[in-house]
């Protein structure tokens, strides 16, 4: 269904082309979907019709637009970019399609990028992370890319969690082991200097400062957390401080967010406001 995030008010509601959904993406004007059609015969399940689809999908009023049956092996992710062109990953390729005119731009079919795990749209490339925690940078346009994977300094682990801000004539990844900086064409411009083996929790990113949470012990029956201040605009260091809190609240952070003036660090149903400002 689709929500007015203005007045909360429910917009339209109906069936997908598609009744296993793997994966949406949202972007203005665009809803992209990739998944299956399962229709099960009560007489014989094992003989169920299964068929991959891909489509894209007007968020104003939901409907379908150009729909895409058959499509290869199962979907695995599906990315909205621009010029009215949807990514589209499989068990075996990446396509990219004009959702405009229902024709294929391209196809990459490469080993290494097969079995791929995400992606991330900036403003010049299809990021894509491949099933070894290996970053690829892909052109667009074409679906060209270079025969060495992106420098992401290590800090994309088999454990960790990783995210990807993008800006105009920058990208920069945010991981459970640090941040990376790249200019528009994926080389490194910032690095965080963190050292050793402990690990993120969460990362809030705002305007020109983020805040990097920490792993939690426990010390004294008090929750310790430390917190990072740091410039994302040079992944520069700027301040330190630790948050301790009772460990009777039964409960450590999961995630940071930013808001004026400081950043929200939530303990499940609990929150606290740490202030990053003078």
């Amino acid at each position: 269904m689709g929500v007015d995030l203005h007045s909360g008010q429910g917009l339209w509601q109906r069936d997908f082309p598609a009744n296993r959904v793997h994966d949406l993406d949202l972007r203005p004007g665009h809803l992209g979907l990739c998944g299956v059609m399962v229709v099960d015969r009560a007489q014989a399940q094992r003989d169920g019709s299964v068929t991959p689809i891909v489509a894209s999908i007007d968020p104003r009023t939901g409907e379908p637009g150009q729909v895409i049956e058959r499509f290869g092996h199962q979907p695995r992710w599906v990315r909205v970019g621009d010029h009215a062109r949807l990514f589209v990953a499989s068990t075996q390729r990446i396509t990219a399609l004009d959702i405009e005119q229902g024709a294929i731009d391209w196809v990459v079919h490469d080993e290494n990028l097969s079995e791929s795990e995400h992606a991330w749209v900036s403003d010049t490339h299809l990021l894509v992370l491949d099933s070894r925690n290996t970053l690829w940078g892909i052109d667009p346009s074409d679906g060209s890319r270079p025969t060495q994977p992106v420098d992401t300094r290590g800090r994309i682990t088999q454990r960790g969690w990783v995210r990807v801000i993008s800006e105009i004539g920058r990208t920069t990844l945010l991981s459970s082991t640090g941040v990376v900086s790249f200019d528009a064409q994926l080389e490194v411009i910032a690095s965080d200097p963190r050292t050793g083996n402990t690990g993120i929790t969460d990362i809030a990113w705002g305007r020109s400062r983020a805040v990097e949470l920490g792993e939690s012990t426990i010390e004294n029956n008090t929750v310790v957390t430390g917190l990072n201040l740091i410039d994302h605009t040079n992944a520069r260091l700027l301040d330190t401080t630790t948050l301790r809190v009772p460990a009777a609240l039964g409960r450590t952070p999961s995630i940071a967010l930013p808001v004026n003036g400081g950043v929200i660090v939530g303990f499940g149903e609990v929150s606290i406001f740490v202030r990053t400002s003078d």
